[in-house]
């Protein structure tokens, strides 16, 4: 199916979504990978997909995706045609998991700016040492390198 617009799905007579509701629909898949209709936050955007799901399998395949629809769950996903791994060191999955309570600890204080959450080296330091029992070091080209990987998945920013 070739692509509509969101203005040609909507304009449809009988339609009861608005071209926003199309977009709004497509970021929340894009986002969130799987919509549910028993989700009161995701009905809409469910019922929008599942009801152009067509549209919304072409638009997806554009980027590498497809859409799935099991109608007998009620749920539509968004679900990769090509599997990217990407293997990591044992030391940068710590260092991951670091940042991500990092991230989880200022996020629950209301840290954070624009969904970002600034720390220190000597925080991530004490922080991998709760959390490992393992010494990092803040200086030299390991705990660089080890950033360095961590900013190529855009997991931090230095």
């Amino acid at each position: 199916m070739a692509i509509q617009s969101w203005d040609a799905l909507a304009s449809k007579p009988g339609s009861p979504y608005a071209a926003a509701d199309f977009s709004a629909a497509a970021y929340a898949l894009i986002a969130q990978q799987v919509l549910y209709a028993s989700d009161r936050m995701q009905t809409v955007s469910y019922r929008i997909v599942s009801e152009h799901l067509s549209a919304y399998q072409a638009l997806f395949l554009m980027f590498g995706m497809d859409v799935q629809h099991v109608a007998t769950e009620e749920f539509v996903a968004a679900v990769p045609l090509v599997e990217r791994r990407t293997e990591l060191s044992l030391d940068v999955t710590l260092l991951v998991l670091t940042l991500r309570s990092l991230f989880h600890i200022r996020s629950s204080k209301g840290e954070t700016d624009a969904g970002r959450a600034v720390v220190t080296i000597e925080e991530i330091r004490e922080e991998h040492q709760r959390l490992t029992g393992r010494e990092l070091e803040a200086e030299g080209s390991t705990l660089k390198n080890l950033i360095e990987q961590t900013r190529r998945m855009g997991m931090a920013r230095i």
